[in-house]
């Protein structure tokens, strides 16, 4: 659906008109009304990756809120105060727990958000390196930047490299989604993993149990732990 509700309505109802036994859903946007009456009609649905409040059916997800506070405060414990946090799409509801991680772990160390380094407005990959022209701009820069997916990363390091800024001896850098080969670039990014074979697994499992029970089992939400993968794209600083 490229992120875009309205292709996302349209494929689902021409699915259900063909007749399909069920729907394994990856939601986007911010308005899911199109899902809630999905549901209603009582056809075989999992929600994967984005767990919409208030919609009753399988969900199967992680834990986006303990998965970027965890990120902040190791970044805060490596010395960082000024920690840039590049969105995705303003209140959707992944994007929204996020960053409410990332504000929680500012707070449980008492230290102040600067809103001028929450910065970000759309999905798009070149979300993340207009964002990152602007942090570069700054005085003082940010010492640390939190990329809240991985086409937010990708795009950060291609304005990093084209400002000829080094990671992580000028910005530290630390992404949300690991990178494919992330392990192999010059400077190694330190990432959150999320669990994605687990999570799909389990959620063709709900799937498939539904269809195969014709029965309507009350709904479960699963929230996966995430791990955070260090590895050479953030410096420690001297404690402030």
């Amino acid at each position: 659906s490229l992120e875009d509700s309205a292709t996302e309505r349209k494929l689902i109802d021409q699915l259900v008109l063909r007749d399909v036994d069920g729907l394994l859903v990856l939601p986007v946007g911010r308005d899911w009304q199109h899902v809630r009456e999905l549901v209603q009609r009582r056809l075989p649905v999992v929600l994967l990756d984005r767990l919409l409040p208030g919609i009753s059916c399988h969900c199967v997800g992680v834990d986006n809120y303990q998965a970027a506070f965890r990120a902040t405060d190791f970044l805060i414990g490596c010395g960082h105060r000024r920690i840039a946090c590049i969105q995705r799409l303003p209140h959707a509801w992944i994007n929204d727990e996020r960053v409410r991680g990332y504000r929680d772990a500012h707070q449980a160390h008492r230290i102040e958000v600067d809103e001028s380094l929450l910065l970000g407005e759309q999905f798009g990959q070149h979300n993340g390196y207009l964002e990152v022209k602007r942090l570069l701009e700054m005085k003082p820069r940010p010492t640390a930047i939190f990329a809240l997916s991985h086409l937010v990363t990708i795009e950060a390091l291609h304005a990093l490299r084209d400002h000829q800024i080094a990671v992580p001896d000028d910005v530290s850098l630390l992404g949300f989604d690991d990178l494919p080969y992330a392990e192999f670039f010059s400077q190694p990014i330190t990432v959150v993993r999320q669990p994605i074979a687990e999570m799909a697994r389990m959620a063709v499992d709900l799937l498939l149990a539904q269809i195969e029970r014709s029965t309507t089992a009350k709904p479960m939400t699963v929230q996966l732990p995430c791990e955070l993968v260090q590895r050479q794209s953030v410096k420690l600083l001297l404690a402030r």
